[in-house]
């Protein structure tokens, strides 16, 4: 009898890290306070049409990535996520951590699922021993400056479950397992055939 294929899909935001990742890095990645005051201020009129529902998540996400991060370039911002990790550990739920290593040792592949950047939550992953994880991408020049656009786009449901299924090798049929805290995430009630809450 062939093994079913176990996966334990997590929650970045808001259930491995408590609150949310972006915000915080990007005042990071900003190191005068001046400059970080006036992207913000530059960023609000986008983020007030996004909570009025009159711009989508993604276009909002797009115009705050190009008021932050472009012109930068990819190892820039590479160094930036690299030493945020310092930062993003003084934010981890110990019990979220606990339940991730748990699952690794249960036998499931882990997956990392956020609207945030892969580019922030990677090298934070790879210290923890995660190599799966569907967020956003930021998108490059051919020499590797950042545009501000994104090159892969998880920022509804739809987008991570369609990046779910394609870019997690062997997910479908598996036994998939989600981890989160928030009460409904309607992602997870797609995928999952059980729904853990840490």
């Amino acid at each position: 009898m062939k093994d079913i294929k176990k996966v334990a899909v997590f929650a970045f935001d808001g259930t491995i890290i408590r609150g949310r990742t972006l915000p915080f890095f990007l005042r990071f990645a900003c190191d005068n306070l001046l400059v970080y005051a006036m992207k913000v201020l530059r960023s609000v009129p986008y983020v007030v049409l996004y909570n009025f529902r009159l711009l989508s998540k993604e276009a909002c996400l797009r115009h705050v990535m190009h008021t932050f991060l472009s012109g930068k370039s990819r190892g820039e911002i590479a160094e930036i996520a690299t030493d945020f990790v310092i930062h993003l550990n003084s934010r981890i739920d110990g019990k979220a951590l606990q339940e991730l290593q748990a699952k690794r040792l249960d036998g499931y592949d882990i997956v990392i699922v956020s609207d945030s950047l892969k580019e922030v939550i990677a090298p934070w992953a790879t210290r923890y021993g995660v190599k799966d994880i569907v967020a956003n991408e930021l998108e490059y020049d051919k020499d590797g400056i950042c545009t501000g656009s994104l090159s892969a786009i998880s920022c509804t449901d739809n987008d991570m479950l369609s990046r779910l299924n394609s870019e997690c090798v062997g997910i479908e049929g598996a036994q998939v397992v989600a981890v989160s805290r928030r009460k409904r995430l309607p992602l997870f009630e797609q995928i999952a055939s059980v729904y853990c809450l840490v």
